[in-house]
């Protein structure tokens, strides 16, 4: 993320009035004035303005999410210094107390069966919530304050420790100590899936806290020992009556060493929130925090990041928001319907004169109700958790400012100051999921939320009837928009009808389906899509870990860097770690005219691992055949690369970018495009196909 160093820590309000007790270069540790100790980590950049980052930390801020440390404060400003402007992102996180490796320690190596199904639940629920921010796990980055919860703490990097394992092997270190463990898959230069990596690194954690053996045994021969892992498995079983419902049949599942049948972490937490795995007291605690309902994502958006829409995205977005609108409806519908219907209703008084009339458990809000104004004026009606709105609702804002002139629809920051009503989807008190929000000039916002603003896919009509397709990210439209003329108003019988129509069909066709047993072409491919988004996920996290080492300013990651010459020793050719003469590690090779040819990593001086590489002199070509991009390598009809190799060549996952300003994301091997691949073209239909040694073998999705 940059340079994680600044001098101007003492600017930050929160820091005032606190005490720094430890100073761990990357991250300080305070302390205030009741005893409670908090990190603070400040991630500084001239390109990222971290506004992905700051809607992940307020998303844990507002939700205090079950296997998250809290995330306190968060400031995002700017800086300027030797005439550059930094971006600079400062979060207070709560310190808990202990790590697992320290909670070992202290409590003589054991836990109790509970504790180590609470730590399974929590942290795979963090790591769910993380995203693709997720960590690799280890005995030194899952913590607790009492041995009961425990926690991840968000925005700390973490490298697998295959890499470790590497570097004792090269310097033939035999008495190693690994706190994380490697995947079957690292070790034969797979195609990795991150997800599932991790899902059995904290297979292997929880092994060992379960047959009270040190994992790292299996790891002696700087491999996984297949066979003793498969006794320490056998150990495990014999302890099965001694643990809830199927809890160790879900760890040989991640332990799983084809990573093909292992879970990744979002097919993990279905299983430990399935009724079937009876894992009973822990239901409600993994429940408690509702799945916020998406639209369905635009494929090239999400695997690209582009922020075009062109008429085939918007198509897709189109019958994306239609389904949302009527399931906003149904929604809505049935909410009202079940409130009409209450049993034990209760009125309760609040000391600001707000009358609420509906479930109450606690003394909190919770189930469904009514929520009215001192007035007598109705605020909300819908679903409450824990006194605060959640799940589906209609709220009625009381003091909104009337509007006359239409909406600057690309700039909602303040658009919650305007609206009369809002029906969708909450959670614990924000807007947050699918909603509709009807300003009061009548105009009309359709889409994703997210704490309060709007976030994601939507549309929005204007007073003209004018309908506006578009992605939001906090407010701010970040797509150019598209404009559909005389449509059919919300409110209109011609939209009930239509609507009518469409949720008889969707019926229909559910029944259909529920007596066909043929899984049909588009589940085919959403699984593709779903496997490509992994290999995206991959490639982020590789890639910011990539920026964090060969930052510049990053001097700490260069120390054991060697500058080599040519032989006239004139012209730098590269700049990295070496062994036994040559290129290995990570490290920097020049084109002779000093522009970087290929920055990442390298084995035995050939490229090897992730790493970026550059074409020297690309040849401009438009009219690239796709059919076969053998050419493409051949003729040099490429500017970059940025994913993995093996011995010198495209092995892996990666992005390619074409001097058509094509960009395919999929997998390659020996240098040439092999398996899935998604070709996002401009102005042109995005392509999903399969290819073999670079030529088109199967067409999945999309047209040439």
């Amino acid at each position: 993320m940059g340079v994680q160093q600044s001098n101007i820590n003492e600017n930050i309000p929160f820091l005032s009035n606190m005490k720094m007790i430890m100073d761990k270069g990357n991250f300080q540790i305070y302390e205030n004035d009741k005893n409670q100790k908090f990190d603070y980590k400040e991630f500084k950049s001239t390109q990222n303005s971290f506004q992905n980052e700051l809607e992940v930390a307020r998303e844990i801020q507002n939700q205090n999410f079950t296997g998250m440390a809290k995330i306190e404060d968060i400031i995002v400003q700017t800086c300027e210094k030797w005439f550059t402007k930094y971006f600079t992102l400062c979060i207070l996180i709560e310190h808990p107390k202990y790590s697992l490796k320290e909670y070992k320690q202290k409590n003589d190596k054991t836990l109790s069966n509970q504790q180590i199904t609470e730590l399974l639940v929590s942290i795979t629920q963090a790591q769910h919530i993380l995203g693709v921010k997720k960590q690799y796990l280890s005995l030194d980055n899952i913590f607790t304050n009492d041995g009961n919860i425990w926690k991840l703490r968000p925005f700390f990097e973490s490298e697998s420790s295959y890499y470790n394992l590497i570097r004792f092997k090269s310097q033939n270190i035999v008495n190693f100590q690994l706190d994380g463990f490697p995947a079957p898959e690292e070790f034969f230069g797979y195609i990795c899936d991150t997800d599932r990596v991790q899902v059995f690194n904290l297979g292997m954690i929880i092994l060992e806290l379960i047959t009270k053996q040190k994992s790292n045994d299996i790891y002696k021969e700087y491999k996984v020992d297949e066979t003793l892992l498969q006794q320490r498995i056998q150990s495990m079983l014999k302890l099965k009556s001694q643990f809830c419902g199927n809890f160790i049949d879900i760890i040989i599942e991640m332990l799983d060493t084809d990573s093909v049948r292992r879970p990744n972490f979002e097919q993990l937490l279905k299983k430990l929130k399935s009724p079937s795995s009876q894992i009973v007291y822990l239901q409600t605690k993994i429940n408690f925090v509702k799945e916020i309902p998406k639209l369905n994502l635009l494929d090239s958006i999400n695997l690209f990041e582009d922020s075009t829409l062109n008429k085939y995205d918007e198509a897709k977005l189109s019958k994306a928001l239609q389904q949302a609108k009527i399931e906003i409806s149904d929604y809505i519908m049935k909410t009202r319907q079940e409130l009409q219907n209450i049993k034990n209703a209760q009125t309760k008084l609040d000391k600001n004169g707000q009358k609420y009339h509906g479930q109450i458990v606690n003394n909190l809000y919770e189930g469904k109700g009514h929520l009215f104004s001192k007035s007598g004026d109705l605020i909300y009606e819908g679903e409450f958790s824990k006194g605060y709105f959640h799940g589906w609702g209609v709220e009625y804002h009381q003091n909104s400012i009337q509007l006359e002139k239409s909406y600057n629809f690309e700039v909602c920051q303040d658009i919650m100051e305007y609206f009369k009503k809002y029906e969708g989807c909450y959670q614990f008190g924000k807007k947050s999921g699918v909603g509709r929000l009807i300003l009061t000039n009548g105009e009309i916002f359709c889409g994703e939320f997210r704490n309060d603003q709007i976030n994601g896919f939507g549309e929005f009509q204007n007073k003209s009837n004018n309908i506006i397709i578009g992605i939001w990210n906090n407010g701010l439209i970040k797509s150019n928009s598209g404009l559909k003329n005389d449509l059919i108003s919300f409110r209109s019988d011609e939209f009930q009808n239509q609507t009518e129509q469409l949720q008889n069909q969707i019926q229909s066709n559910q029944q259909q389906n529920q007596g066909d047993q043929k899984v049909d072409k588009p589940e085919k491919q959403f699984n593709g899509i779903s496997k490509l988004e992994s290999c995206r996920s991959f490639l982020e996290q590789s890639t910011n870990n990539h920026l964090q080492y060969f930052n510049q300013k990053l001097s700490q990651n260069r120390k054991d860097h060697k500058i080599y010459y040519d032989d006239a020793n004139t012209i730098l050719k590269y700049e990295g770690q070496l062994f036994t003469g040559q290129m290995h590690g990570r490290g920097t090779l020049y084109f002779k005219n000093g522009t970087i040819q290929y920055e990442g990593d390298f084995v035995n001086g050939k490229y090897e691992g992730y790493g970026i590489l550059k074409n020297e002199n690309p040849k401009i070509e438009m009219n690239i055949n796709y059919n076969d991009l053998r050419d493409v390598n051949i003729k040099g009809w490429w500017e970059q690369y940025q994913g993995t190799f093996s011995k010198g060549e495209k092995q892996g996952q990666g992005y390619w970018h074409l001097t058509d300003n094509s960009v395919l994301l999929g997998m390659f091997e020996k240098d040439e495009v092999h398996g899935d691949g998604y070709l996002k073209r401009p102005k042109k239909e995005d392509f999903y196909a399969q290819w073999e040694n670079g030529i088109l073998h199967k067409v999945l999705q999309g047209k040439l």
